[in-house]
């Protein structure tokens, strides 16, 4: 036999037959999993955007006042319908038409719009919708980031009022 041929198998032997690799096993998956779990730490403290509710006892003292205002808006009747399109990059157009329980549009007394990034409240704006027709509004947004905003509007007429938020997204 070969020095080589006579060598590996006491290499083996010394190895595998005496159990020393058993504790190196555990050493190795326990640092597997400590890696994994540094880099998932990591990850998830770069990417927490800090949001956090400031009010939020005094909003949950508040609930039964929210559901009464909800039972209000609907009693109201009013149909608020927006629609949003994004045919340029970081731009969007929107629509909105108001109108009564019966679908006759009348002219709001005010209109008071929020654009709200759901992730960076530092990119919320307001949007200035103007009159176009009777209950029928316009606004054109320019240099949005894209992805995904909360259009927060609220339509006065009188002593009462429409809240509604709807989901957009800007290409």
């Amino acid at each position: 036999m070969s020095p080589t041929e006579t060598s590996l198998p006491s290499l083996r032997r010394r190895l595998f037959d005496n159990g020393r690799w058993i504790p190196w096993t555990f050493v190795g998956m326990f640092g597997v999993v400590l890696l994994v779990n540094g880099i998932m730490v990591a990850v998830a403290l770069d990417s927490w955007t800090g949001l956090v509710e400031h009010n939020y006892f005094r909003r949950g003292m508040e609930y039964n006042k929210a559901l009464a205002a909800a039972e209000a808006q609907e009693q109201l009747g009013w149909q608020v319908e927006v629609a949003g399109a994004s045919e340029r990059p970081g731009a969007l157009d929107l629509r909105l038409a108001v109108a009564d329980r019966e679908g006759r549009a009348f002219a709001a007394d005010r209109v008071v719009a929020t654009l709200e990034r759901p992730t960076l409240a530092a990119l919320d704006r307001e949007v200035a919708f103007e009159a176009v027709q009777r209950g029928r509004y316009a606004a054109t947004l320019e240099t949005l980031p894209p992805g995904p905003w909360d259009l927060r509007l609220v339509v006065h007429r009188g002593p009462d009022s429409h809240e509604s938020v709807q989901r957009l997204v800007v290409k």
